[in-house]
């Protein structure tokens, strides 16, 4: 049976993976994705840049986090690996970048996938426990058919 599929990379971030094998498994699913014609849709998380936070009332702890420690500061947790650039010509898809855990919140990916039809995902990325998870968990919330890669 056929369905749309495509592939949701959340947090393919600069971050120290020495210690496994996640990216060279990262790089095998999409010669996989591409090589079907599968495309793939980028969640990132929003960069810190000085002043971003100023007049915020409502911080979360993350935010407050973000703030204090700098997180997510350019070249950190919110730009792609060189080798996991998206392909526009595969139908790749990078998705306005979300300020918090879940990269469908405050973000355009819902509204991309929907413009495409999508209705099942396989989503990969690197820290399960914080935007991945979240990400998931507002995959399934939105009716997708979600199939995780940890």
């Amino acid at each position: 049976m056929e369905f749309p599929l495509a592939l949701t990379l959340s947090s393919l971030s600069n971050t120290d993976l020495s210690a496994s094998n996640v990216v060279q498994n990262i790089k095998m699913l999409l010669t996989y994705a591409r090589s079907q014609k599968i495309p793939v849709f980028y969640s990132l998380h929003q960069n810190y840049v000085q002043g971003h936070y100023e007049g915020w009332q409502h911080l979360t702890k993350l935010n407050a986090a973000i703030k204090e420690l700098h997180v997510f500061a350019e070249g950190f947790g919110g730009t792609i690996f060189e080798e996991f650039k998206p392909v526009i010509e595969n139908g790749d898809v990078v998705a306005s970048k979300h300020w918090n855990m879940n990269g469908f919140e405050n973000t355009d990916m819902n509204y991309q996938l929907r413009q495409r039809d999508t209705t099942h995902l396989v989503l990969a990325g690197f820290e399960s426990h914080t935007c991945f998870e979240s990400t998931a968990r507002g995959t399934s919330e939105l009716g997708y058919h979600v199939t995780l890669l940890g």
